[in-house]
Order: structure tokens, then C-alpha cells, then sequence
């Protein structure tokens, strides 16, 4: 009797994905350990460049292996806005669908005999259906879009932490990746949280996160600990000098 295969998360849409997937097969976001990136540990797809491939997040050489994904720059940025077009073919779709039901129960209404109006009522019901149900993807295509988003800010963060040496504040992240400097912080803060990165105060009171290789996350809340004390750290730092 053949052994049940553990099921796995994407992270980015959440969908169980076998571990033998190279992509996800429905945010087509790349898996596992042949598509993570050996210098700053992105899962990304790798790009071509001339001979050899190289990481989309750092430009690193990929060593290419049974599983490594190969995309050209074009269907990069097409991945990358595709969860964008689905939630406004959705929305669009939903918001003809309730227009047209009510078109047509309107003229039904209007112009037609009393012994429409029992279709018309039905018409209204299946449109309103219909319109349930295209709202009902618009959520989902949103929340898959927004998912698909911070996963793939992050993965940035971490091949542009890579190219800095591994050192990085939240001011260089928000202008790296053009995005607001509390979006940045609470990036960073993420990967304290998972074991991703170490945070630092500076003697002029800046906060620095040494962003490395993933280990064991740690148990206890570390991240709301280390990431306050390195804050009630900076402040001090902040008073003192006045």
C-alpha cells in the first residue's frame, strides 16, 4: 500500500500543493527547495541572462536543478499582474451582470404584460445569483491578489538584502521597494519574527536588521520583544543626545 503524500501550503495563496510541484497551480507561484535562491534565499523564479540563469530577486548565478523554474522577463511581469486583471474581469463581469438583470426586469416592468412580471421576478433572482457569485470570486481574486503581493515584496527585500551585504534598514527597504517606511518596518519585523533576520541598534540610534539564511524560528514571541526593546533602545539613544 502506497504512503499518502503530505500535502503542503503555497505561500503565497495558501492552496495545498503537493511536494513534487514545481509551481502552484493556482497563483503559479514556484515551490520548493530547487526554486530557492542559494545566495539570498528568495523563492523566485529564475530569469535567463545570455548562458547561465540568475535569481530575479538578486541577480545571483541559480545553479539549474530537476525542478528550477526558467521564465523570461516578459512572463515575469505578466505573473505578476495577472491576480490584478482576474479581480477587474470579475468586478466587471458582476457589476454587467446586476446592470442587465435590471435592464431587463425594468422594461419588463415598464412595457411588458402583467404575465411577465412573475419572469421578470425570476429573471431578478438568477441575476442576483449570478452577480453573488461573480462578487464571490472578486473577494477571493482580491485576497489571492494581496497575498501574491506582500509575498513577492518580500522575496524583493530579500535579494535587495543580499546586495547591501545583508544589512538593511527600513528607511532603504521603503525606497527600495516603493512602499511606505511602516510598511517596510512591519516587512522586517516579519522576518525577525520567523528567524529570518537579526535586529541592531546602532550607538547613533539606528535600528539595522541583518537579514540571513532561514533557521528555526524561534518559540516565544521574539519578535515583538526584540523588535520594542530595539525601539525603547533607539529612543533613549534619541533623548540622550538632546
Amino acid at each position: 500500500m502506497a504512503t499518502p503524500v503530505a500535502l503542503h501550503r503555497c505561500p503565497s495563496c495558501s492552496r495545498e500543493v503537493s511536494p513534487y510541484d514545481a509551481r502552484c497551480p493556482d497563483c503559479r507561484q514556484v515551490l520548493g527547495t530547487d526554486n530557492t535562491c542559494e545566495r539570498c534565499h528568495a523563492l523566485v523564479p529564475a530569469t535567463r541572462d545570455r548562458y547561465r540563469i540568475v535569481c530575479s530577486a538578486c541577480d545571483s548565478v541559480r545553479t539549474r536543478r530537476p525542478n528550477t523554474v526558467v521564465v523570461s522577463a516578459r512572463e515575469l511581469r505578466w505573473t505578476a499582474s495577472w491576480e490584478r486583471f482576474r479581480a477587474k474581469v470579475y468586478t466587471g463581469a458582476g457589476a454587467s451582470s446586476a446592470l442587465f438583470g435590471l435592464t431587463c426586469a425594468a422594461l419588463i416592468f415598464a412595457y411588458g404584460p402583467r404575465g411577465m412580471y412573475e419572469f421578470a421576478y425570476g429573471l431578478l433572482a438568477f441575476m442576483a445569483l449570478v452577480t453573488f457569485a461573480f462578487l464571490s470570486r472578486v473577494k477571493r481574486a482580491r485576497t489571492l491578489r494581496d497575498q501574491h503581493d506582500r509575498f513577492s515584496l518580500q522575496q524583493r527585500l530579500l535579494g535587495y538584502a543580499h546586495r547591501q551585504g545583508g544589512v538593511v534598514t527600513a528607511e532603504q527597504i521603503a525606497r527600495q521597494l516603493n512602499v511606505s517606511e511602516e510598511a517596510a518596518d512591519a516587512m522586517l519585523d516579519e522576518l525577525v519574527r520567523v528567524g529570518k533576520a537579526d535586529i541592531d541598534v546602532t550607538d547613533k540610534g539606528q535600528i539595522q536588521f541583518s537579514v540571513h539564511a532561514p533557521r528555526e524560528a524561534l518559540r516565544a514571541g521574539p519578535s515583538s520583544t526584540s523588535v520594542s526593546s530595539a525601539r525603547a533602545s533607539r529612543r533613549a539613544t534619541q533623548t540622550s543626545s538632546r
